[in-house]
């Protein structure tokens, strides 16, 4: 993708490129004493996600049934996968979500077709 010429001194030619940045990736692992996103130790290597950070994936729930508490002020994602069935997050503080509306799983297409099968 080629974007505008960007200003530069004259005689000289620069040209502006497409942000190549990352995406950051969580993973609760509730580990921790309490059930709070604000709580490092509830999460991977990666760390606890961070407000204002770019590009922020959240995978959650390793185990059934695992509760947590987003309790980061701000917090913006771009995306959230439930690796789990029967969890609960509950919003001490408002989650923000980006980008546009995911694409179902193979899995949840399948369930979709096997529902509407049943009930057709």
């Amino acid at each position: 993708m080629r974007l505008p010429h960007c200003p530069a001194p004259a005689g000289l030619s620069v040209e502006c490129l497409e942000d190549r940045s990352v995406p950051a990736t969580h993973t609760y692992t509730n580990a921790g004493v309490t059930f709070n996103w604000s709580e490092t130790a509830n999460w991977d290597a990666a760390g606890k996600p961070t407000t204002g950070e770019a590009g922020v994936i959240i995978v959650v729930f390793p185990l059934a049934g695992t509760p947590s508490n987003q309790d980061i002020a701000g917090l913006v994602i771009d995306r959230i996968n439930f690796t789990n069935t029967g969890n609960v997050v509950t919003l001490v503080d408002p989650l923000g979500l980006n980008g546009a509306t995911p694409h179902p799983t193979p899995e949840h297409r399948r369930r979709q077709q096997h529902h509407h099968r049943r009930h057709h």
